[in-house]
C-alpha cells in the first residue's frame, strides 16, 4: 500500500473525527452552535427522529436552543465514532434534567438519558448533513408520555 495515500486517508479520518467531536461539544454541550457555521456546507441539512423532518442550519440551531431551554444542563457523551471515508457514524448518550415543564411532563431532578445514533456526511472537510435517530422508547419510558408526537407537537413546532 502506498504510504502517502495511507497517511492522507488517516489524516482525513482523524480530521473528520475531530470535527465531529468539536461539533458535539460546541453545539449540544455548550449551546454555542452559532460558532460552527463555518463547519457546514452551504446546503447543510439536519434531520432528527424527534422532530421528524429535514431542516437547515437555522433549524438545527433552533433544535439545540429548544432542547437546552428545557434541559439547560444537557450533556452529550460520544460513545463511539466509526469513520468510512466521507461518512461518520456516532453513538451517543444525551443526558440532563428537565427544568421546565413540557406538555404532560413536570420538571424534576431525575436525570433523563437518551441514546442516539447519528450519521454525518462530510464534503471537502465540512459537514454536509447530519441525521440523528433517537431511541424514542427510552424517552417514553422515562417521561411517562404515551405519544411523543402529539404531546410535544406544540413545542416541536417552534423548529423551522
Amino acid at each position: 500500500m502506498n504510504s502517502k495515500l495511507f497517511v492522507s486517508v488517516e489524516q482525513e479520518r482523524l480530521a473528520g473525527e475531530q470535527l465531529v467531536r468539536r461539533h458535539i461539544e460546541w453545539s449540544w454541550n455548550r449551546g454555542k452552535e452559532r460558532l460552527l457555521t463555518h463547519c457546514h456546507t452551504r446546503d447543510f441539512f439536519y434531520f432528527n427522529s424527534l422532530i421528524g423532518r429535514k431542516t437547515d442550519f437555522q433549524g438545527f440551531s433552533q433544535t439545540i436552543q429548544l432542547v437546552r431551554h428545557y434541559m439547560p444542563d444537557l450533556e452529550v457523551l460520544t460513545d463511539d465514532i466509526i469513520v468510512d471515508h466521507n461518512k461518520l457514524a456516532t453513538t451517543s448518550t444525551f443526558y440532563g434534567t428537565l427544568k421546565k415543564p413540557l406538555p404532560g411532563v413536570e420538571p424534576s431532578d431525575r436525570v433523563i438519558t437518551l441514546s442516539a445514533i447519528s450519521v454525518w456526511y462530510m464534503q471537502s472537510g465540512r459537514i454536509r448533513s447530519l441525521t440523528t435517530l433517537f431511541n424514542m422508547e427510552e424517552l417514553l419510558e422515562q417521561t411517562g408520555l404515551t405519544t411523543l408526537k402529539s404531546q410535544l407537537a406544540p413545542v416541536l413546532s417552534a423548529v423551522s
